[in-house]
């Protein structure tokens, strides 16, 4: 059986900030990838809440949330932000669970070389059929920022994944 410790999942998130009429402060936005799970939790009164707790290792088949936290440290808006995050190996993307304020959401199954939406995503069956790309064959999620992120605003975007 094989255990996933959180020092494995290695998460290279790229960070690519198109300007829109005025130059970007160099290293102005901070990013935190952290990878959570749920969890059940009894308050005093006996009342249950779900909770997220970073991951310190985890079982194959569990659902993960990938989470990447950003803020803007400089001094300017930044515009047309878009965060491209790939989807862990040993990780399947779980559909329809790509989610943060102000951002739309586009899927690679290419390794990140093209991205668009799933019902865009082909790919050729044994049959020579083209077919909807299944969830599992992503490689990455690029998600782009609707409205300026203002200095000393922060956003976060994240998608579920299981572990295989």
């Amino acid at each position: 059986m094989k255990i996933l410790y959180s020092t494995m999942f290695v998460l290279l998130v790229s960070l690519l900030v198109v300007p829109a009429g005025m130059a970007q402060e160099r290293g102005s936005l901070e990013l935190t990838s952290t990878i959570l799970r749920e969890v059940e939790v009894k308050n005093e009164k006996g009342e249950v809440t779900t909770e997220l707790v970073t991951v310190e290792k985890a079982m194959p088949g569990e659902e993960l949330i990938v989470r990447v936290s950003y803020t803007n440290q400089g001094s300017e808006p930044a515009e047309n932000l878009v965060i491209v995050n790939p989807v862990p190996d040993e990780m399947f993307y779980v559909a329809g669970s790509a989610s943060g304020e102000s951002v739309t959401a586009a899927f690679s199954i290419d390794g990140g070389k093209s991205f668009n939406v799933p019902e865009k995503l082909l790919v050729t069956d044994e049959e020579g059929k083209l077919n909807e790309a299944p969830p599992k064959a992503y490689t990455h999620v690029r998600f782009s920022r609707s409205r300026a992120l203002n200095p000393g605003e922060t956003g976060e975007v994240s998608f579920r994944a299981v572990l295989e």
